[in-house]
């Protein structure tokens, strides 16, 4: 079958067509003459027809990982698959964090819990002196089912958090302060250089906190992400985007690396940034 698309755009069944995020990708696309369209990633599809497949609005993904990783293996294995699979396959189980924290990179403090986790969870924030703590699935996006909780509490969250880490493979982070006084700020980057980044509003803010606001990312924050990039192997990837929080001392500290499938802010940044990630996109496509 002869090739009809230069780039596909992954997606998910509920929401097929590209995120609204996406389209100034769509549009710096076509204006470089690209036929592109956008699949879901379980879509039936012959994905020999496409010189490249980008990785973008899966945000299923987390709750049929293995189904996901082997879709993807079977994508790479008709075209180029963008960002790579050993990359998502990584980042896609949360675990690189503790990886990374051992590596030297400043990572906000992450305890992982495998599976079925018998020890209390009030005696485990006790141990690390942490008195409010994050607990997150170790495959997640979107904030699903991440809690906050205070060490003691009997809420509601608090019984969730214990029923997750007894379901699930989890990780444990202390509360910073700062995600509710500064928010989380994501730092994108496309062929490893900075493009731009966004303040974004936290799970645990106010709703009346603007959700995404563009901001200067500061000299230190930019040398942590670099450090980050660097010490994954990912400052070379067409895209990135590395989230920082600062800790307890005001020093950034990373909060995820996203190289799956991460918003990147395109309605929010400035209007070049749609045409580096085009840029970085179409210096990939295979020679037809």
């Amino acid at each position: 079958m002869s090739v009809a698309w230069d780039v596909v755009l992954l997606t998910h069944a509920r929401a097929p067509e590209i995120d609204e995020d996406d389209v100034p990708v769509g549009h710096a696309l076509t204006r470089r003459g690209l036929r592109w369209t956008a699949r879901p990633w379980d879509a039936r599809f012959d994905w020999s027809t496409t010189r490249l497949a980008v990785i973008r609005s899966t945000w299923d993904y987390s709750r049929r990982r293995a189904l996901f990783l082997r879709t993807l293996a079977r994508i790479a294995s008709a075209t180029a698959l963008i960002n790579p699979l050993d990359v998502v396959r990584r980042n896609t189980e949360k675990s690189y964090l503790t990886d990374l924290a051992g590596r030297g990179v400043p990572v906000v403090p992450t305890l992982l819990l495998v599976k079925g986790e018998t020890r209390d969870l009030d005696d485990l924030l006790e141990e690390r002196g942490w008195d409010r703590a994050v607990v997150k699935p170790a495959v997640s996006a979107g904030s699903w089912r991440t809690f906050r909780v205070t060490r003691g509490e009997r809420s509601a969250a608090a019984r969730d958090a214990r029923r997750l880490i007894v379901a699930r493979d989890s990780l444990v982070q202390p509360f910073l302060d700062s995600v509710t006084a500064q928010g989380e700020r994501a730092l994108m980057f496309f062929d490893g250089g900075y493009s731009h980044a966004i303040r974004k509003r936290s799970l645990f803010e106010s709703k009346d906190v603007a959700p995404r606001v563009e901001v200067e990312a500061t000299g230190q924050e930019l040398a942590v992400a670099r450090d980050v990039l660097r010490a994954e192997g990912a400052d070379a990837l067409a895209y990135a985007r590395v989230d920082l929080s600062a800790g307890s001392d005001g020093k950034p500290l990373l909060m995820e690396l996203e190289v799956t499938e991460p918003r990147l802010f395109f309605q929010w940044g400035p209007p070049e940034a749609a045409e580096r990630f085009a840029e970085a996109l179409a210096a990939r496509l295979p020679a037809q």
